[in-house]
């Protein structure tokens, strides 16, 4: 389960402070800042959202987070075409991007692609698998880390994970990412694209009152 790999990844690698040392990536954190959190703002505006200059400051604020000295090691690209199912379980491939960072990066960008997958064929059998990989994956990686979850990852990493799932989401449905993915083709006041916005916009502008990530039961912390 990928849940359980990631959540013992960051829980393990977390006690390893040294490995900040022989996992510095600075370049990487900093090509996200300016290519991704700094133009939320720009995607906010084609979308037409409210709030659209909060909106990217809040995106801007959390890209510039991630250039402080980071908690875990992380895989740095985990979406779907980085994890191959294979007769002996799955396989996470790609990880020339895996630096030491914060968790949020890993979560929320994976559960931020299960959520496209399910909202783009919310009438097919996809989106029914999209939604159970979504919660499986955040139910055992809230397992794995155990009672480590509040050090490791804990209500920042869900606020932290919410803010990144809505940049994301924004860029890949209004962003520089539309092409060659779910959304592509698709006008920036199309339907399907409005409501991915509006979603992406809420987790952002309100992260703990979302339900997104609710599989993790952080609420009962």
């Amino acid at each position: 389960m990928i849940g359980n790999f990631i959540g013992r990844l960051h829980q393990f690698t977390a006690q390893q402070p040294n490995m900040q040392f022989k996992f510095n990536n600075p370049n990487i954190q900093r090509t996200r800042l300016d290519f991704q959190y700094k133009n939320v703002v720009h995607y906010a505006e084609r979308a037409n959202l409210p709030h659209a200059q909060k909106i990217g400051e809040v995106a801007v604020a959390y890209g510039e987070r991630l250039q402080e000295p980071g908690k875990v090691l992380i895989m740095g690209d985990l979406w779907l075409p980085s994890i191959f199912v294979t007769i002996n379980g799955l396989r996470i491939i790609d990880w020339e991007l895996s630096h030491f960072g914060r968790p949020s990066q890993d979560v929320g960008h994976l559960v931020a692609h299960l959520w496209m997958y399910q909202h783009r064929y919310a009438e097919k059998s996809t989106a029914k698998t999209a939604k159970l990989i979504l919660e499986g994956f955040l139910t055992a990686y809230r397992s794995a880390l155990g009672d480590s979850f509040d050090e490791v990852f804990g209500l920042s990493g869900v606020r932290e994970s919410a803010i990144h799932f809505g940049s994301e989401v924004l860029t890949r449905t209004v962003g520089n990412f539309q092409n060659g993915y779910l959304y592509e083709g698709l006008a920036w006041d199309d339907r399907l694209i409005q409501t991915a916005a509006d979603l992406a916009a809420r987790h952002i502008l309100d992260p703990l009152h979302q339900t997104t990530f609710d599989a993790m039961n952080w609420r009962d912390e």
